[in-house]
């Protein structure tokens, strides 16, 4: 359930019969933001003023200060809240604290002071910096002026209209149950009523995964030893650095499908563990002879993680060394990532590796492994769920995992209709699947990735919105939140009936008859669905679109 480090909340009559709290009126109330405060807060006071202004019908103003006689919602960490005693600097990453007193309300966590938000909307890249403020102004409309955030537009966006917003007397400091929130559905996906991809797409989808509350950190893993140019480096002068094949041939060939395939009983980790060393140390990556201006993305220095993971396919090694490792049952990459691991703590580096359980890669080793090790588990995930027998199967691997290493791991999770199967026109409704497959595993993860490519984004809209209410609270039931989308975006009574047996006749669709086979590959799971005339005559026979359409 989600941690709340400090809850006291009460809403009732105080002695002389007046209701507690504070309220917010058309004409009282506006939301105060610091002069000198950060971009990421001032889009935070952006966004509380104009919801606000929609819920109450009037203008909220936006003010450097707060004013004699208003009531004032005061955002982000300042010399106001610093007097009322709001100090977050020491609560977990993603925290935000709401509190109210006597006519105002704050609303602060930490917050990035140099990073922005607009630049993330209009130029892509990754929001990876703390912004609590803005989560606790999403989490604040949601709770105590009834906003939903399903999408962004007015389409998506339910706003509520009310005289006055009431908010009872409170001290909440909230943490979501998981840091890693995360998902990637892809170039493909276009933007509602879009048939192609734009500006303004991007930026809505971009826009949705700050108000869904998505996380703030990426752990470093996603096939990290191929960003050091280990093959532009030694693929002349040491060949046997690199994979072997059966037929004497080694993988020195940089126009592969997946090039760097290494050898990882040979000196290429020593040369890795070398480069590692050498950025943790503070030095440059032409100190290492490595043609590049800064070190690549496979290590973040904040946390000091390293990425150690393979080469995507994960080419086998026939090299003698190899073998004798895949012939006593050892995978050579988890001793490669023991010896790593193992030579940062003797460095006195103080930095952790990842890895993943992962194509050859899945199964535990017998021998134990570092504690500054990190695993990120990939399995098929929430379109298992309605075979017991897979399901358990990856629940095992799982908790194998977690047991191994003492702490808990996160996932990467293939809902993705383009890395393992191609669908386009069907919709991948699956949102019952999403919820429930994090909520069992709450006891085991940390958090997830979900690769989810789709050719519209619509496809997964309700799948990321349980998504992310479930990774902020693992007790949030979906089933509810399904019937609550229902409600507020079709008004209820009969159109919100009718559309609910639309959108769960499409959930048992996909998860029933689409995606009920899988077999297991070199890159991941991959779906076995049904030919385009078994799809179009049986599963999505013209008499069921017609029933929908």
């Amino acid at each position: 359930m989600m941690k709340r480090l400090t809850v006291m909340a009460a809403a009732g009559l105080c002695v002389f019969g007046c209701l507690a709290g504070v309220e917010l009126k058309p004409g009282t109330a506006e939301v105060v933001v610091a002069p000198k405060a950060s971009e990421t807060v001032r889009f935070a006071g952006e966004e509380m003023t104009n919801f606000l202004s929609q819920v109450l019908g009037a203008d909220v103003p936006l003010v450097t200060k707060p004013t004699d006689g208003r009531t004032s919602v005061i955002l982000g960490e300042n010399k106001w809240s610093k007097a009322a005693g709001l100090d977050v600097s020491k609560a977990p990453r993603d925290t935000f604290r709401i509190r109210t007193a006597k006519d105002r309300v704050y609303i602060v966590g930490r917050d990035a002071a140099n990073r922005s938000l607009r630049n993330y909307l209009e130029k892509n890249g990754q929001p990876n910096f703390e912004r609590a403020t803005v989560h606790g102004v999403y989490a604040f409309l949601e709770d105590y002026a009834g906003v939903r955030f399903y999408f962004p537009g007015e389409l998506g966006t339910v706003v509520p209209k009310a005289g006055a917003i009431r908010v009872p007397d409170v001290d909440r400091t909230t943490t979501p149950d998981f840091l890693i929130r995360t998902w990637y559905n892809g170039r493909r996906a276009y933007w509602f009523g879009k048939e192609k991809n734009d500006a303004e797409g991007e930026r809505m989808k971009r826009l949705d995964w700050v108000r869904l509350r998505m996380g703030t950190k990426q752990i470093p893993l996603c096939h990290g030893t191929r960003n050091f140019k280990l093959l532009e480096r030694f693929g002349k002068t040491h060949p046997e650095y690199f994979a072997l094949n059966p037929n004497g041939t080694r993988h020195l060939d940089p126009h592969e499908a997946h090039p760097c395939q290494l050898c990882w009983t040979s000196g290429v980790i020593d040369e890795f563990y070398e480069d590692v060393k050498a950025a943790l140390s503070g030095k440059k990556p032409s100190d290492r002879g490595i043609p590049m201006k800064d070190w690549p993305r496979s290590i973040d220095f904040e946390d000091r993680i390293v990425d150690c993971m393979p080469q995507d396919g994960q080419a086998m090694c026939h090299c003698e060394n190899c073998q004798k490792l895949y012939t006593a049952g050892v995978d050579p990459v988890w001793t490669a990532t023991k010896k790593i691991a193992e030579r940062l703590t003797a460095d006195g580096l103080d930095a952790k590796v990842t890895q993943m359980c992962y194509s050859r890669s899945r199964k535990v080793p017998d021998f134990d492994l570092p504690s500054n090790v990190l695993v990120q588990v990939a399995v098929r995930g929430q379109w298992s769920l309605r075979d017991p027998k897979l399901i358990e199967k990856e629940h095992a691997q799982i908790f194998a995992w977690q047991k191994k290493l003492g702490h808990k791991v996160w996932l990467w999770t293939y809902p993705n209709k383009y890395g393992t199967l191609a669908l386009p026109g069907v919709p991948n409704f699956s949102m019952r699947a999403w919820g429930e497959f994090y909520r069992r595993r709450k006891d085991m993860i940390f958090g997830g990735f979900a690769e989810c490519e789709t050719d519209r984004w619509f496809y997964n809209h309700l799948n990321q919105y349980v998504f992310g209410r479930v990774m902020w609270d693992n007790a949030a039931d979906p089933d509810a939140l399904i019937r609550e989308y229902l409600e507020r975006m079709f008004g209820g009574g009969e159109v919100s009936r009718r559309m609910g047996a639309v959108v769960d006749g499409l959930e048992r669709k996909w998860m029933e008859e689409v995606v009920g086979n899988y077999v297991d590959t070199p890159v991941g799971p991959k779906c076995i669905v049904p030919d385009d005339e078994a799809l179009w005559t049986k599963v999505y026979s013209p008499e069921y679109i017609a029933s929908v359409a």
